[in-house]
């Protein structure tokens, strides 16, 4: 039983350290989950705030380009009417310099001319006739003089400096605008990868997560291999102490029977001894030993005080009656 014994406190022993082990690598599995759940919830609390400004940078992309695309005919529309004016503009310009050179040209012929030859072609005339001629030269200098100081008439110079201011807006708002998209695919550029970083963080850790959860205990199948070890040799131990119970009692009804014949023997014995004894003290008086005594018995009292059983003879002389 000992032997058992020691055994099964030596399972005992290996099956409580191998049981703490596989706690600590539960422990160690939970804390490595939890880190991961962790992770992912940090991920997501990250992505949902880089997801919303991504989501508005690409809506804002998609309304910007709407814009966008609508200046260009509205630019277009207004340098063709740029053109259109600037064009009015420049032939008054071309027509303002044909004034002035048949002036400078009216102006020397009225200067070469006399009363007979023609202004004009040179030709000799009649004096009333080169005096009407001078008069009309005259009269067409007057004239171009006139209209070569009315110059470019004012609406079409205004029409072009409004045309003109107008390209020059819409040229202005185009590029700010171009501008504002350009920020705004700068900042898609910037969030895309984070966004992209964290839904990879999220899908590793939940991957990571799985694979913790479908990992086998290193220590299972040797945990319950010392645990039905420690249940048979608890059975072994139990039935062993169960056997050396029955023993013991048998023992003891053994012994008590042993002690019980003995004593037996001895009652029985002792009613032999009191006629033993006397026709052993009748055949001592018939020998002439008158005085002499044999006592016969079964119990006597040591130096201790205890009654020690057994077969005892006691002889008693004249000398030593008792």
């Amino acid at each position: 039983i000992q032997t058992l014994e020691q055994s099964y406190e030596h399972v005992e022993q290996s099956h409580k350290q191998l049981l703490t082990q596989s706690q600590d690598w539960e422990a160690n599995r939970q804390q490595r989950i939890d880190a991961f759940h962790k992770s992912i919830k940090e991920a997501k609390s990250k992505l949902k705030v880089q997801q919303d400004k991504l989501t508005d940078a690409e809506l804002k992309a998609d309304m910007l380009g709407a814009e966008l695309r609508i200046y260009q005919p509205k630019i277009d529309e207004a340098a063709a009417l740029l053109r259109k004016a600037q064009a009015r503009v420049d032939r008054s310009e071309a027509l303002l310099s044909m004034k002035n050179q048949q002036l400078s040209k009216l102006q020397r012929q009225l200067k070469d001319a006399d009363d007979k030859s023609c202004p004009t072609c040179g030709q000799f005339i009649k004096a009333n006739q080169a005096r009407s001629h001078i008069q009309e030269m005259k009269q067409a200098i007057k004239e171009l003089k006139v209209s070569i100081d009315a110059g470019i008439p004012d609406k079409y110079l205004i029409r072009v400096k409004k045309r003109r201011a107008t390209c020059a807006r819409l040229e202005a708002d185009a590029h700010g605008m171009k501008k504002k998209v350009a920020d705004n695919d700068s900042t898609v550029r910037l969030l895309t990868p984070i966004v992209a970083d964290l839904k990879a963080t999220i899908l590793s850790s939940e991957k990571q997560i799985e694979v913790c959860e479908t990992e086998d205990n290193p220590h299972k199948k040797q945990l319950r291999r010392l645990k039905d070890q420690k249940l048979t040799t608890k059975a072994s131990v139990d039935e062993a102490r169960d056997e050396l119970v029955n023993v013991t009692k048998k023992s003891a009804r053994t012994k008590f029977w042993i002690k019980g014949f003995k004593d037996v023997k001895l009652y029985l014995l002792e009613e032999v001894l009191q006629e033993l004894e006397l026709t052993t003290n009748a055949i001592m008086q018939e020998v002439g030993l008158d005085e002499w005594r044999i006592i016969y018995s079964v119990e006597k009292e040591t130096k201790s005080g205890t009654m020690q059983r057994g077969l005892n003879v006691s002889i008693l002389s004249p000398r030593n009656p008792e």
